[in-house]
């Protein structure tokens, strides 16, 4: 699977846009401030994204 099929099942828009972000070596901080929330929140976004294949038993 490529990066951006990988990126194309995730559904809210934000969090794909934080996980592209982030692979272009992009630091939570500068997302945060992209988006104008905490890094805290930005942090939480890729960190549950990357959890959902391991709920859902795929990784």
């Amino acid at each position: 699977m490529t990066a951006e099929e990988a990126l194309s099942t995730i559904k809210d828009p934000r969090v794909r846009q934080a996980m592209r972000l982030r692979g272009e070596d992009w630091t939570q901080a500068q997302i945060a401030d992209y988006f104008e929330v905490s890094e805290k929140t930005v942090e939480r976004m890729i960190a549950n994204e990357r959890a959902r294949p391991k709920k859902r038993g795929i990784a």
